[in-house]
């Protein structure tokens, strides 16, 4: 078999047998085309040989192998001049748990972990400078994950759903988020905002239970609609003297809360921005506000020290 066209070894288990096949790009795909030999593929290595197919020195994407069909898949290695992973590369590998991304690597495509549930780390390398919509979105047992220092913009969903995350450091590099970045991460408890951010976007944090506190940059102007809404375990939050508005719900139904301050410098808060906060007994805010709605502390039936 001539070595150019050999791209991968495929580790395959048939019926408790162990096998390693070299394969070319023909034979993985009658591999990929016949399900109950895809069913038995649970490790790929991506050979080094492969980029010669494609660029000698820059790999764009593994579109070729199309891993989501391989439903056991457990392990795989990629080529160490990969430079993209390909929009949806491993969706549905839900028994993903090895991924080695080599460093080099500059975008990891939309959707490319999705549904990966079993994924429970992944060494992003500070070479990636894009990440996709719903890169990572349900990887539910994703505990711990690095953002790269090159990285000025989180998408929309980018982290959703990931139940098991911990913590997150958000690097200065990032300017701007998409909406529901890290909605429903129920176990994240320690968050470090980019001091550039000059918004908290939508739905960002949502759900996110785990949390207790959080202090928000001198860099924000805008707490958006839901930004912090069903934070439950949420008890301190720091509103920076930056801050002008607070959308709707921002932080509705934060039972924790028992006290919020609000600086001179907002001078917008919506409709049920604190709503149903039931647990909250002392609101200060500070003389500036122009414009508070009617209903923005719709629900919350212990307070019992507002001081304006």
């Amino acid at each position: 078999m001539d070595n150019i066209h050999e791209i991968a070894e495929v580790h395959l288990n048939i019926n408790g047998e162990l096998k390693k096949v070299v394969v070319t790009e023909e034979s993985l795909a009658e591999i990929r085309a016949n399900k109950e030999l895809a069913d038995c593929v649970y490790k790929i290595e991506v050979l080094d040989s492969f980029t010669k197919i494609n660029n000698d020195s820059d790999l764009e994407n593994l579109g070729v192998f199309e891993f989501s069909a391989f439903a056991n898949l457990r392990e795989v290695f990629l080529p160490k001049k990969l430079r993209k992973i390909s929009p949806r590369a491993f969706h549905g590998c839900s028994k993903l748990e090895i991924v080695d991304i080599p460093d080099g690597l500059y975008e990891i495509g939309e959707r490319a972990f999705f549904g990966c549930e079993r994924l429970s780390g992944i060494q992003i390398p500070n070479s990636v400078i894009k990440i996709g919509v719903s890169a990572f979105l349900n990887c539910k047992r994703l505990k711990s994950v690095e953002i790269p220092s090159q990285i000025t913009y989180l998408p929309h969903k980018t982290f959703a759903g990931c139940t098991n995350l911990r913590s997150v450091v958000i690097p200065d590099s990032v300017l701007d988020m998409g909406n529901d970045v890290f909605v429903e991460c129920s176990c994240l408890t320690s968050v470090e905002l980019s001091k550039r951010l000059a918004v908290i976007p939508k739905h960002i944090f949502a759900g996110c239970t785990g949390l207790s506190h959080i202090e928000i940059p001198n860099s924000v102007k805008q707490i958006e609609w839901s930004a912090f809404s069903r934070c439950s375990g949420l008890t301190s939050v720091s509103i920076p003297e930056s801050v002008t508005q607070i959308d709707v719900f921002a932080f509705s139904s934060c039972t924790g809360l028992t006290s919020i301050a609000i600086p001179k410098s907002v001078k917008t808060i919506c409709s049920k921005a604190f709503a149903n906060c039931s647990g909250l007994q002392k609101v200060t805010i500070q003389n500036g506000a122009t414009q508070i709605a009617i209903n923005a502390f719709d629900n919350c039936s212990n307070v019992t020290c507002l001081e304006i």
